[in-house]
């Protein structure tokens, strides 16, 4: 699975498939010239085993939230979508029918133009095939022809532009795509773990943020409780690393929140941050990302260190070398990193053991932080939240023993953000379970935030997980 540079296919074959699929078009002014992306996407193949729901997975050494923390995610799925990335992105009408993605539709609908969400999904061509975009790329900002950031529709509201760069000088905004990795993984990526990158990591008194999916976070739940127990920020990367722009605009909101409520039903948080696959991206991606509050991530491109560019993994003093190479003042800036199979979690340990033989040597090294804190943003925000109802809920911390109460009610829906009590529960939570899930759109706008601060900030700290 490949979030990098990407290998092309051969140049007969993109052409032929292009060709298709301007054949298939009903006329030159009614479809846009198919633009073949730079990036390739995973895609299950015709053949592949057909998706199935999945339970919560029943790991003894998790951590159970408080069910004051879960009673208080509405639409908490009683079932998740299949945790194999190789059969493709969420397709079970079961799923995608789930109140969890009806309420999340329903609340992009009223936010977004209709206009951008009328823009056509990209086509695929089958199992790690290129991408062919529908619309026009530089209008609609679609970022694999042209890294283009920052859309120039800049009167929507929940329309964005892509976070790329630290706010202050000499910063890195650290962060690693596709964990957790664990002893159990993804089929073919092999099991070296995530676990001890984050423990390097903790040992150098370093965090950083871990993009993590949905299906990866499902074969490793316990890693990706630990990854946060260490300080770590945890961020959305969708369930089955699909290419944004290839998806339906429910599906779009399925693999964001399915992924989100896992994330939120292992740590009791809401993350802020997202970063699309393959930095498959336009400007509907990005609206629905707004929509459903979140900052869509990217990275610099001279800061792509290409650890997943080939099938035959570069020398690993070569990555250390790339990386090295950064080591100089500059502009803040956000790399592009990846933990998932063996090779590029050896990239990134020999990468941290130079950033430490640097500091020894009295050689310069840039401030190493989260992404949120390098954008001086909390990692997570409160249920609900949308972009543009708050500038931002407080100032970043992402310990486990601080983070929601820095943050304000960051685990609490509309009525612990409130200062309500939420609704519990006897005994430990169940993701599902919970009685109050009623179906009902988040509200949004800056009434979501109002009630007492101090009252909220309390609650969430009473229930913050205790690791």
């Amino acid at each position: 699975m490949h979030c990098s540079t990407s290998r092309s296919l051969l140049a007969a074959a993109v052409l032929a498939a292009a060709q298709a699929v301007a054949a298939q078009a009903p006329s030159a002014a009614a479809a846009a010239t198919p633009v073949v992306a730079t990036r390739t996407a995973n895609i299950a193949p015709a053949n592949a085993t057909p998706q199935a729901p999945m339970p919560f997975p029943a790991v003894a050494s998790l951590k159970p939230i408080p069910s004051s923390v879960m009673a208080a995610y509405t639409n908490m799925p009683t079932l998740w979508p299949d945790a194999d990335e190789s059969k493709g992105p969420i397709a079970l009408d079961s799923l995608l029918a789930a109140p969890l993605v009806t309420a999340g539709l329903a609340k992009v609908t009223a936010m977004v133009d209709p206009t951008l969400l009328a823009l056509k999904p990209s086509i695929r061509n089958g199992y790690q095939s290129e991408t062919l975009y529908q619309e026009d790329p530089v209008a609609n900002c679609f970022w694999p022809t042209n890294q283009c950031h920052t859309p120039s529709l800049t009167t929507y509201k929940y329309l964005q532009p892509d976070v790329v760069a630290c706010i202050d000088q000499s910063t890195l905004g650290l962060n690693y795509d596709d964990g957790p990795s664990g002893p159990t993984g993804q089929p073919s990526q092999g099991n070296e773990t995530t676990l001890a990158l984050g423990q390097k990591l903790q040992s150098m008194n370093l965090t950083a943020t871990f993009f993590v999916t949905g299906g990866s976070s499902f074969y490793n739940p316990d890693a990706l409780q630990a990854l946060y127990a260490e300080g770590h920020e945890l961020a959305v990367h969708t369930w089955t690393h699909a290419p944004m722009t290839s998806l339906t605009n429910q599906q779009i909101v399925a693999e964001i929140l399915y992924t989100e409520a896992f994330i939120y039903a292992l740590v009791g948080q809401r993350p802020r941050y997202f970063r699309p696959p393959y930095g498959d991206v336009d400007n509907r991606v990005r609206a629905i990302i707004g929509a459903l509050g979140y900052e869509s991530v990217m990275w610099q491109e001279a800061k792509d260190l290409g650890d997943q560019a080939s099938a035959t993994p570069p020398p690993v003093a070569s990555m250390v070398a790339l990386f090295d190479s950064w080591m100089t003042p500059q502009a803040g800036y956000i790399d592009l990193e990846h933990s998932l199979a063996a090779p590029v979690n050896q990239f990134a340990a020999a990468i941290l053991d130079d950033v430490a033989a640097r500091k020894a040597a009295g050689k310069f090294v840039p401030t190493i932080v989260p992404v949120g804190t390098c954008q001086k943003k909390s990692s997570y925000v409160p249920l609900g939240f949308a972009l543009g109802d708050v500038a931002g809920v407080a100032a970043n911390s992402t310990t486990p023993s601080s983070s929601s109460a820095a943050a304000g009610a960051t685990m609490g829906s509309s009525s612990v953000a409130a200062g309500a009590t939420p609704k519990s529960t006897a005994g430990p939570a169940t993701p599902g379970a919970s009685a109050a899930n009623s179906g009902a759109v988040p509200p949004a706008g800056p009434a979501f935030l109002a009630g007492s601060v101090a009252a909220a900030a309390a609650a969430a700290a009473a229930a913050v997980l205790a690791f």
